[in-house]
């Protein structure tokens, strides 16, 4: 019986560290060649945030415009040397001062929606 319950206990720390797991992963937004933005539609869980990394240089401008279907989607970038806790928008555009990636996220402060994402590199 105990061994029993062991199993029971292992299989639940099992499905929620996937789960876990599973919220942190990163999408990496990509452009077809000689174009420089695209466009992601998805859907995301109510209060939850999907995270994003996209490629660029030092001084190209990144922006991120999320068209939500709750009106509740937020961005948030993040760009060494920026005020981080800026107003929440659904728009956040800004000069990279990195080379690399630059990680972004969307926050949905709602109830699960659909959204639409564009995202841009200049």
């Amino acid at each position: 019986m105990l061994k029993n319950f062991s199993m029971k206990i292992l299989a639940i720390v099992l499905i929620l560290t996937a789960a876990s797991a599973d919220s942190l992963a990163q999408t990496r937004i990509r452009f077809a060649k000689g174009r420089y933005s695209t466009t992601v539609s998805g859907k995301i869980p109510g209060n939850a945030s999907l995270h994003y990394i996209v490629a660029a240089r030092a001084g190209q401008t990144l922006t991120v415009k999320v068209v939500p279907g709750n009106g509740k989607i937020f961005v948030s970038v993040n760009n060494p040397g920026d005020d981080e806790g800026q107003d929440l928008t659904n728009e956040w555009s800004g000069t990279l001062s990195t080379n690399g990636d630059t990680a972004f996220f969307i926050d949905n402060r709602g109830k699960a929606t659909n959204f639409t994402m564009t995202v841009t590199i200049r």
